[in-house]
């Protein structure tokens, strides 16, 4: 709505204070502005909404709209206020893989963590402190 506005300012002053030519050019403009902000709000959110609807997890955030709210909380006007929300049950974290046995005359590949250390001593020594 705002850049709709800010958009119909200086055109409208071209249709008020401009020549014949000027006027018809900005009275083709300021209808083209005015009907693109009417279809963005009466057409394409109502046109989103019913293609939100067909996503299988806007489904099932709606779905649970319906659920009943915890104890301590009150719903206003669609907004939840008072207690914090339940927290998400976390998931079990699957255990790091065993280290592969080195085979004989291989050396061993430095951990992770000594690597990353390596690479932030060789940053900080040059002059912007990043990557080439």
């Amino acid at each position: 709505m705002v850049t709709t506005f800010i958009t119909l300012v200086p055109i409208a002053s071209l249709f008020f204070f401009g020549g014949a030519t000027l006027q018809d050019f900005a009275f083709a403009i300021m209808v083209g502005i005015l009907v693109g902000a009417v279809s963005t709000i009466f057409i394409a959110t109502p046109l989103l909404t019913v293609l939100m609807e067909r996503d299988p997890e806007w489904a099932r955030r709606k779905d649970r709209e319906g659920d009943p709210l915890p104890a301590g909380v009150e719903s206003v006007g669609g907004l939840l206020s008072g207690a914090d929300p339940a927290p998400e049950p976390e998931l079990p974290v699957p255990a790091p893989p065993a280290p592969a046995p080195a085979a004989a005359g291989v050396p061993a590949v430095a951990s992770g963590g000594s690597k990353r250390e390596r690479r932030r001593q060789r940053r900080s020594g040059r002059p912007h402190g990043r990557a080439r």
